[in-house]
């Protein structure tokens, strides 16, 4: 097996489609014969109540990681059949983030958490919290590469500033390389003019960065989230799911190697 991708679905604005894009991902990587796991960093943990969790119920998840990262970390993984694999959050993830600020070397507890696990994988995906804070941090640390949803809204190019200035902050301050590797626009209604404007700016201002498959808005998804399932199990055959599945295929090119059922 390669060295597994760890990449973090990141963008400092909330209702981008971040939840659901590490959701779909996850859902055709693994049909796809990847071996994946999602963890979810987020305090509102959608992306656990999502796959039908009831977060309340969790024992052990994210939050046991970040507290002990020393340990092996294969107790608080779940297995949701058909390939993946989660790191839930539940609700006492959102209280336990002061808490963290005096441990030492507290930017890297989830790095140093998942390193008894990540080979495991060949895809590692973390559902990012949208604000930047420690928890945010400790995601980018974690990952090695970063995929933005990008919501064709006006101001999606200032949220790219913000993003890029908080990567830039992470390089200098705290020596990890970690880059964008891939923006996915998302929430795109063809017909309207200005979604069409604005993706016309966001591929001239980051070029070959932008993928080539667009999200557009899709009944289906809200639809899916309501009966916690992803997108693709819900509704195979909607605009949505085809387009997760070409962004799939997008980010899955530059393997080498086939994912192999043996290991």
């Amino acid at each position: 097996m390669t060295r597994a991708r760890v990449i973090a679905i990141a963008n400092q604005k909330g209702g981008v489609g971040k939840t659901t894009t590490t959701t779909a991902l996850g859902e055709e990587l693994a049909q796809q014969g990847f071996k994946v796991l999602l963890i979810d960093l987020d305090p509102q943990f959608n992306l656990t109540s999502g796959f039908g969790l009831n977060a309340y119920d969790i024992e052990h998840g994210v939050n046991h990681v970040l507290h002990n990262p020393d340990q092996d970390s294969h107790y608080a993984i779940q297995d949701l059949g058909n390939g993946i694999h989660l790191m839930p959050s539940d609700p006492t993830l959102a209280a336990a983030e002061m808490g963290l600020f005096g441990t030492t070397g507290r930017e890297k507890l989830l790095q140093d958490g998942i390193a008894s696990v990540v080979d495991d994988y060949h895809f590692v995906i973390i559902d990012m919290p949208p604000s930047l804070g420690l928890y945010a941090i400790n995601g980018y640390m974690a990952a090695n590469e970063i995929i933005v949803p990008l919501q064709v809204e006006p101001h999606a190019l200032r949220g790219m500033k913000q993003l890029e200035s908080s990567l830039s902050d992470v390089r200098k301050r705290l020596k990890h390389d970690v880059r964008i590797t891939g923006i996915v626009c998302t929430m795109l209604i063809a017909r309207t003019n200005l979604h069409l404007t604005i993706e016309d700016e966001v591929r001239r201002s980051y070029g070959r960065l932008v993928y080539q498959t667009v999200i557009p808005r899709s009944i289906a998804m809200s639809e899916a989230t309501a009966v916690a399932e992803g997108v693709l199990n819900y509704k195979p055959d909607s605009k949505a799911s085809v387009a997760y599945r070409q962004l799939a295929r997008e980010i899955v090119g530059s393997l080498v190697e086939e994912p192999s059922h043996a290991q």
